[in-house]
């Protein structure tokens, strides 16, 4: 906690109203466009994942790796239990 030694003037008070507000705001932008963006990469790890699937039966890897049992989220591989 911050102590005072003297009260805000009350340009210093709207002086970082305003920087906090912008902070607010790019925050809120911020996470806007994460959100907006998900779908899309979401979709192109999907794409990814059935180009090396693919790419594992073609070469015959199947039995060496159960692609079914591996769940992909972005770009980590979690084993199912």
């Amino acid at each position: 906690m911050v102590w005072w030694h003297f009260p805000p003037t009350p340009k210093q008070l709207t002086a970082s109203a305003v920087i906090f507000l912008a902070g607010v705001g790019l925050v809120a932008v911020g996470s806007h466009l994460s959100f907006a963006n998900a779908a899309p990469q979401r979709a192109r790890a999907a794409a990814r994942r059935r180009v090396l699937d693919d790419l594992l039966r073609k070469k015959k890897l199947d039995h060496v790796v159960n692609l079914d049992d591996i769940k992909v989220e972005g770009l980590l591989c979690e084993e199912n239990n």
